[in-house]
């Protein structure tokens, strides 16, 4: 999906701060691309359960997480946890900044580097150590064929997959450190944090076999509220999470492994062969090994 290169006029903030962009998540392999040049950007708080990253050319952006202004470097790769609220308050220049958004599925598929996916899921804003004329132009790549297809949004996350495992040995600057812990003043941002702490414990032990109370658990909340604000944030529970984080593993090893399907099946955590086969072709429309074929051979 990409959205068109415009000016977008923002409102002023107003009091419904801390609102949930569900539309910020990609679905399944699809890639979220965004291109905007920015007249006006002052917007309220707002979350989403995906990371972002931005990418500036001669702009001067400032956002506000965690009650502190941080003005963002030009022409480097900027990624946060987007689930940690955030909002643009000032924006000047006449240039323009590239969106890309991930779904954590998507991320953790992706297999990227402990210490980068700890330092996004715990809410650190990092960035790129250097300016790169190669970021610009992988963004606006991908911007420009974004439209013609998933074979082409796959492709996009294959190459994005490497320049985070580029990034990774690079090293990284972080632009902001996520507080430790919260502010008095901050009770109603807690539900976001709780379930990051859940997403967290979901993408270390998806293969395990785990339960709903394990989950919450590990956020410090009752199963029954951690269900009702990971759904709020999400748009999902936290088993119909678990199962499409299990499906994104298991296609993942299904397209680039020759590793039998029995064995996918207990790695990624469904317990049986049987099971497997009924959540992937719910989630796909065909069993794995058909699946499977087709990829090939495409």
């Amino acid at each position: 999906m990409a959205i068109g290169a415009e000016d977008v006029d923002i409102p002023p903030v107003r009091p419904n701060e801390g609102r949930v962009e569900p539309s910020l998540v990609p679905m399944g392999e699809a890639l979220l691309v965004e291109r905007i040049r920015p007249k006006r950007f002052v917007e309220p708080f707002h979350l989403h359960p995906s990371v972002e990253i931005n990418f500036l050319e001669n702009v001067r952006f400032t956002h506000v997480f965690s009650g502190v202004d941080l003005p963002l470097p030009d022409r480097r790769l900027i990624l946060f946890w987007g689930a940690v609220p955030h909002r643009a308050r000032a924006v000047a220049g006449e240039g323009t900044v590239m969106n890309v958004y991930l779904s954590l599925g998507q991320l953790m598929t992706m297999g990227p580097e402990r210490r980068l996916a700890v330092a996004l899921l715990r809410g650190d804003v990092i960035a790129s150590c250097h300016q790169s004329d190669d970021d610009a132009a992988m963004l606006a790549r991908f911007f420009a064929e974004s439209a013609k297809g998933p074979d082409w949004c796959r492709l996009h996350l294959q190459e994005l997959a490497a320049r985070l495992r580029r990034l990774a040995l690079e090293g990284w600057e972080v632009l902001h450190r996520a507080p430790a812990k919260l502010p008095s003043s901050a009770d109603s941002f807690r539900g976001p944090h709780h379930v990051q702490a859940m997403l967290e414990f979901l993408s270390d032990h998806y293969a395990e076999n785990i339960s709903i109370p394990d989950v919450a658990a590990a956020a410090g909340v009752s199963a029954n509220h951690g269900t009702e604000i990971f759904k709020a944030l999400t748009g999902r529970t936290p088993s119909t999470y678990l199962k499409a984080l299990r499906i994104a593993h298991a296609k993942s090893m299904l397209a680039s492994t020759g590793v039998d399907i029995a064995r996918i099946a207990l790695e990624c955590g469904f317990g049986s062969v049987t099971r497997f086969y009924e959540a992937f072709k719910e989630v796909e429309g065909r069993p794995p090994a058909e699946w499977r074929r087709l990829r090939q051979s495409s």
